[in-house]
């Protein structure tokens, strides 16, 4: 298995992709064409050649925000996930990093790189909340609402989790 991660924009075919194959997967939270399209640089992995999934990598103060983040179904439990954000964190080893999850793989592998568990959302950096709230407000949408209560009430979506891991980690 050859996987090959570069950072370069989604094609219309790949979006396509990622909103059919997240549709029926909980974890994953609604993502619009237009957000998606509106990524300028995401970390794009390909398995022996073809496209697996994304990671969208949002730059602010000395924070990168990871996600969303999707692997396609057909390469869940292959390690495709892990090999992508541990080529995010080795990229980005000099920033504070974030990530929240509700997907049982993603909070294992991240919490084997040693991020550092927050209890909740009001306990995360300011920066990182400022941040939240403007991408919560561009993102406002019926769809956004629809998604997430259908997958929180049918798909059982559940537990949430935040982490971060950076330059402050380190030097506890």
């Amino acid at each position: 298995m050859e996987v090959l991660i570069t950072q370069r924009k989604l094609t219309d075919s790949e979006i396509t992709t990622l909103i059919h194959d997240g549709k029926f997967f909980p974890h994953v939270a609604y993502v619009s064409r237009s957000r998606w399209q509106s990524l300028s640089q995401p970390y794009i992995v390909e398995v022996d050649g073809v496209f697996a999934g994304v990671c969208a990598a949002y730059h602010f103060d000395k924070w990168i925000k990871l996600g969303p983040l999707e692997v396609l179904k057909l390469y869940h439990g292959k390690g495709v996930g892990k090999i992508l954000l541990q080529k995010i964190v080795n990229d980005n080893k000099d920033l504070n990093i974030f990530i929240a999850s509700s997907n049982p793989s993603v909070k294992h592998i991240i919490e084997s790189f040693k991020f550092t568990p927050i209890s909740n959302i009001l306990s995360l950096p300011k920066e990182v909340k400022l941040f939240l709230l403007e991408k919560i407000f561009e993102h406002l949408s019926f769809n956004f609402f629809y998604e997430g209560l259908r997958k929180n009430f049918f798909l059982l979506r559940r537990d949430v989790k935040y982490y971060i891991k950076g330059p402050t980690n380190s030097k506890k």
